[in-house]
């Protein structure tokens, strides 16, 4: 899966000479809290509704409504858009595009053209993001989980999806999850069946934990 794959193409951007109640006016109209700065069809900043009061606003937050209004009259984006920009290629995995959030611990993902890397071809928000993490880990799919608790203490994922596969039930997907605050490593494996009685019966038989998720509330 890659990130063109889900990333927004309805591409809402401002120039960095608009005024900053032009970009809050674009914002609220069309009920985003970010803009990306595109001048002559590059990418040169972004722009959000937090960074624009944290540069208007003093620290004693003592402006008036009428002070602050005068001031995104008159100041423009390009005096307050973050211009040092995290971006991605458009071919990029999504397990990499989210890794890369993670890591730069951002909640917007610039999607950028791989062969002009100035030039803004998506764009995918937190909404994205979650719906790209629910697709990539089944959920709302049909079937149920299966969550292995260290399996590797007891034997091998081979042995695991030979018993599995040994029931005539198939693998949706399968990850490895670390605890927050732990050095453990569980398994999640999605299986595509309603009934995983005789695989846990089975599991359990050989040692290993393991409890069954499903995905749906009744």
């Amino acid at each position: 899966m890659y990130i063109r794959d889900y990333m927004n193409t309805r591409l809402i951007t401002v120039s960095s000479n608009a005024f900053l109640n032009d970009a809050e006016k674009l914002m609220k109209d069309n009920k985003i809290r970010r803009l990306p700065v595109v001048d002559h069809g590059k990418l040169v900043g972004l722009v959000t509704r937090n960074r624009i009061r944290d540069a208007i606003v003093s620290p004693s937050g003592s402006l008036t409504v009428r002070e602050f209004h005068f001031l995104v009259c008159k100041m423009k984006v390009k005096n307050v858009m973050e211009k040092a920009l995290v971006t991605i290629d458009d071919d990029m995995t999504v397990e990499a595009a989210l890794n890369k959030a993670q890591d730069r611990r951002i909640g917007t993902l610039l999607v950028v053209d791989r062969n002009k890397p100035d030039k803004l071809v998506g764009i995918a928000v937190g909404r994205d993001i979650y719906k790209i993490t629910t697709s990539i880990l089944g959920f709302g799919q049909m079937g149920v989980r299966l969550h292995l608790f260290e399996p590797a203490k007891t034997g091998d994922i081979k042995d695991v999806l030979s018993i599995i596969i040994g029931q005539g039930v198939g693998v949706q997907s399968l990850f490895h999850v670390t605890p927050p605050g732990t050095k453990k490593e569980d398994c999640i494996i999605h299986l595509n069946t309603e009934n995983a009685t005789a695989i846990v019966n089975e599991l359990k038989e050989k040692g290993y934990a393991v409890e069954v998720r499903s995905q749906h509330h009744s």
